[in-house]
């Protein structure tokens, strides 16, 4: 599981490198570094539900588990979207199309973590 679902976070990140790479370094690079930690915490969320799929257990089943989640969104949108933190991190501020396409594209490894997880439990019942 950790080698296959690290290959799919290395090649969405590095396809959407490719697919946002422009004149503007740190605006593409703003969208690869989202990707990819959004990337990282739909795996946390996938894993976190267990054989379970996390649409049927429920994204709200454990309040620490979604709080900690949701503070990592926060922090990873404060590091793009606050303008103290630009500099430092060197990122830019998203327009929504942008954000809706990280978003898009970090949702691959939930989706295929989602789908392995049918697959084990469909294998378990016949």
């Amino acid at each position: 599981h950790i080698v296959w679902v690290g290959l799919l976070m290395g090649l969405v990140t590095i396809a959407s490198q490719w697919l946002f790479l422009n004149d503007n370094d740190a605006h593409w690079q703003t969208m690869v570094f989202t990707i990819l930690c959004l990337s990282q915490l739909g795996h946390a969320v996938a894993i976190h539900a267990g054989d379970v799929s996390v649409f049927t257990k429920g994204f709200f089943a454990n309040k620490i588990f979604f709080g900690a989640i949701t503070l990592a969104f926060l922090a990873q949108m404060a590091v793009v979207f606050i303008p103290v933190f630009n500099p430092i991190f060197q990122t830019q501020p998203l327009s929504l199309t942008e954000l809706g396409m990280c978003l898009a594209g970090s949702s691959v490894v939930l989706i295929a973590v989602e789908i392995e997880k049918a697959l084990r439990r469909r294998r378990k019942a016949s």
